[in-house]
């Protein structure tokens, strides 16, 4: 007897658009000004743009053998990149929160009957699981994410979400998050 059912989120359930992906390019770097702000010599704009490029090129790499970085390792390099302190914990929390919560601001496209299925499935009793290799939307962010994106039924009482943020290989591959 089939009890539930686990979906991928990225590219099965949800995407996200070449333009979305620039959208999230500027708005985390609008989100990361004010921690930078507070820095003596704060990286010129230009240059943490050259940064972000760079980062996404390095897990464009990654995810192209089938490898998530760990979130810290991604904050760490796009922080080198920039040419900043990638150890300073306060400034790579910060910036975690401006790159993952952006999301929450531009959230990824459902595809057609998304919300229905999953609430539909749920009605009917299933667990309703969520694996995801999260690319640039690590746990913290994605439940809130798939929230404001309207895929609530996957965090409902008998749901099981379930994400990697793990530098493990894995399987399938995906598009910039």
């Amino acid at each position: 007897m089939i009890e539930g059912v686990t979906f991928d989120w990225w590219n099965t359930l949800a995407v996200s658009s070449p333009d979305q992906d620039r959208r999230l390019r500027d708005l985390r770097m609008e989100r990361l000004a004010p921690a930078l702000a507070r820095l003596p010599r704060p990286p010129d704009p230009k240059a943490l743009l050259a940064a972000y490029d760079r980062q996404t090129e390095v897990l464009s790499e990654a995810w192209s053998k089938g490898v998530d970085l760990d979130p810290s390792d991604q904050i760490a390099t796009f922080l080198r990149f920039a040419g900043l302190d990638g150890r300073d914990r306060e400034l790579s929390e910060m910036t975690t929160e401006a790159f993952g919560g952006a999301l929450l601001g531009i959230p990824p496209i459902l595809f057609p009957h998304v919300p229905e299925t999953l609430e539909a499935l749920r009605r009917e009793g299933y667990a309703v699981g969520l694996v995801s290799n999260t690319g640039r939307t690590w746990a913290a962010i994605s439940a809130r994410s798939r929230t404001a994106s309207g895929s609530r039924g996957t965090s409902t009482p008998g749901s099981s979400p379930m994400r990697s943020d793990s530098g493990s290989p894995r399987r399938g591959s995906s598009t910039e998050r």
